[in-house]
């Protein structure tokens, strides 16, 4: 949403007519004169949308290692919305095995995690969504408690 506010939005810059979208993305090294990676390297990052980029330096970017899950959860539960879940769960709500959390956008890319990581340590976890596919998602194949469809 941000990219599309005239200016941006306070985080992110706004698109300019006829640049690429940006977005988290996971790409694959052609050539390197960066001290730390070579060719063959896949990379996460903040990057266009395009098939081959040219950068100035790494800033911004971090191995993925293949070998350990697939790329593309370097941009999912790897990534941002995971860490964000992690983060604002466990450092921020501090919960306790017992309590109850209720989870709002449950069913987006970091509440759906949210609630996942919430149900391994022993809450009870309510999410809430804004349709019936996602209550069932959330439901059957997360393990939510409960889940409420606000529409």
């Amino acid at each position: 949403r941000g990219l599309i506010r005239a200016g941006g939005s306070g985080y992110i810059n706004g698109l300019q007519a006829g640049t690429p979208m940006v977005s988290g993305a996971v790409a694959k090294v052609i050539e390197s004169k960066v001290s730390g990676f070579a060719e063959g390297d896949t990379v996460q990052g903040y990057l266009p949308w395009q098939e081959v980029q040219s950068l100035q330096g790494a800033k911004g970017l971090r191995k993925v290692d293949p070998s350990l899950a697939p790329v593309s959860t370097s941009v999912g539960v790897l990534g941002m919305p995971g860490l964000s879940a992690f983060f604002g769960l466990i450092e921020v709500g501090q919960p306790k095995a017992g309590e109850t959390l209720v989870v709002s956008a449950a069913g987006g890319a970091v509440g759906s995690v949210v609630g996942q990581i919430g149900k391994i340590l022993g809450l009870r976890v309510v999410g809430i969504a804004g349709s019936d596919q996602k209550v069932a998602l959330l439901s059957e194949k997360y393990g939510f408690d409960a889940v409420v469809n606000y529409k």
